[in-house]
Parts: structure tokens; C-alpha cells; sequence
């Protein structure tokens, strides 16, 4: 019995010869070209979701930045502001089941 078990121990480790490596190797650095261009690529949107973003909020200031010389509004723009910020923060902590408030 143990005679078996060490020949099947040898066949499970045994090397695979270089006509059998060569073209697998191949195929992995072909998969890795390929998902290198995917990579880029998705960078790409990364970029432009961030960009975006950016460009929303910078014009939103803009927009905004007017109501602050006025310390009543500027007080009413805080208050809506952290309002909306406590409102997205309880509402996404409901959806997701953590803390309950």
C-alpha cells in the first residue's frame, strides 16, 4: 500500500516538459495584454466619473457662493446643507441595516 502511494504522490508532482509550458505560458501573457487594455480603459471612466463630479460641485459653489455674503442666508445654506447631509447619512444607515437610530 505504501508503494502505491508514493508512486501516486510522484505522478501528481511531477513536471510538466517545456512543450507543454511554453504554450500555456502563451496564453497567460496573451490573457495579460488583454486585460491590461481593459485596465486602461477602466481607468478611463474612473477619470471621467471623477472629473464629473468635480465639475458639479465646483459649479454648485459658484452658484451658491453669492447667498454667502449675507449672513442670513449663509446661516440658512449651512443649515440646509448639514440637513441634507444628516438626511442621506440616516436614510443610506436605514437601507443598510447598521445602526439603528
Amino acid at each position: 500500500m505504501a508503494a502505491v502511494t508514493a508512486n501516486h504522490s510522484s505522478n501528481l508532482l511531477a513536471c510538466r516538459s517545456r512543450q507543454q509550458v511554453v504554450p500555456l505560458k502563451n496564453k497567460i501573457v496573451n490573457f495579460f495584454k488583454k486585460m491590461k487594455d481593459f485596465f486602461v480603459n477602466v481607468s478611463r471612466y474612473a477619470r471621467y466619473f471623477v472629473t464629473i463630479t468635480l465639475g458639479i460641485f465646483f459649479f454648485l459653489f459658484e452658484r451658491l457662493k453669492p447667498l454667502f455674503s449675507r449672513p442670513l442666508t449663509a446661516i440658512a445654506l449651512i443649515g440646509l446643507l448639514i440637513g441634507g447631509f444628516c438626511f442621506i447619512a440616516f436614510t443610506l444607515r436605514a437601507m443598510l441595516g447598521l445602526n439603528p437610530v
